[in-house]
């Protein structure tokens, strides 16, 4: 039996609204970009200061920690010091003390005074052999040292040109304090940065010979 149900009429299907795009604030994006190139900048800039902090004495002290010459080298006959203690009784600091020449015959153009040689920024007292053997020929005691971060002196620190002050003036001490020098035969001697630190010793002491003088490498 045919069935009496209507057919129901095809109805066209709605059409799919789509959400209105969202448009980005032109004024807010570039607020956004500005703050993070700012970020960016202060970051690698607050990194260069970091490293140039730790980094800096490496761009004008260049120190080597081997000695490689010694005044022996040069036919001199010297000692090996150890000097300058910290607070835990050891010594920081290394030196050549050269005694003058006392041999018969042998007539100095300078006798009875000392020279506190204090060599440049580079290096160590390897490099400083052929000046003090010039030193030591004209008649003079010669006092040489290493300052911290150089040579065979103590390397647990980055040198610095405070410390480097410090050396020298702890260098002075034991010449006047342990060798028992009088202060007015002691001449600082100075190359390179060296003779910076001589010139500010001398400042510093008025005691020293008001003829000390401060020179470069011989």
């Amino acid at each position: 039996m045919p069935s009496t149900k209507p057919h129901a009429r095809n109805r066209p299907a709605s059409p799919v609204r789509s959400a209105p795009l969202e448009v980005v604030d032109p004024v807010w994006l570039m607020k956004a970009v500005g703050l993070c190139l700012g970020g960016a900048i202060l970051c690698g800039y607050a990194t260069l200061c970091l490293l140039y902090f730790h980094g800096e004495w490496q761009l004008l002290l260049h120190p080597a920690h081997t000695i490689g010459h010694s005044p022996a080298s040069a036919g001199l006959d010297y000692s090996e010091i150890r000097f300058g203690a910290a607070e835990t009784g050891q010594p920081r600091l290394t030196g050549w003390w050269i005694p003058a020449d006392s041999s018969p015959g042998f007539e100095p153009r300078y006798a009875g005074g000392t020279v506190l040689y204090l060599h440049d920024g580079s290096g160590s007292l390897s490099d400083s052999v052929s000046a003090l053997a010039n030193l030591h020929r004209i008649g003079l005691n010669v006092f040489a040292i290493d300052y911290r971060g150089f040579g065979a002196s103590d390397n647990s620190s980055n040198p610095s040109e405070a410390r480097m002050s410090e050396d020298a003036a702890a260098a002075l001490e034991y010449l006047v304090s342990t060798r028992h020098i009088p202060a007015a035969e002691i001449v600082p001697y100075g190359s390179g940065l060296g003779a910076s630190l001589a010139a500010h010793l001398a400042q510093a002491h008025p005691e020293l010979p008001s003829s000390s003088t401060t020179q470069c490498p011989m």
